[in-house]
């Protein structure tokens, strides 16, 4: 799974905007992704998939 995929799907399962550090807590508590050199996913890291609004993503 890319991450993402995996920021979509907690996305959907949360059903509202979230923080991106919200959005990489989750996804590495469900261990939905991890990076190949086994680091911690950055709050940064989104792509022209989502929104950013008053410092939420949400899906576009």
């Amino acid at each position: 799974m890319t991450l993402h995929e995996a920021m979509r799907l907690v996305l959907e399962a949360h059903g509202r905007p979230m923080s991106s550090r919200e959005i990489a807590d989750a996804v590495h508590a469900r261990g939905l992704y991890s990076r190949r050199d086994g680091k911690a996913i950055g709050s940064r890291q989104y792509s022209d998939l989502f929104a950013r609004s008053g410092g939420l993503l949400r899906l576009r």
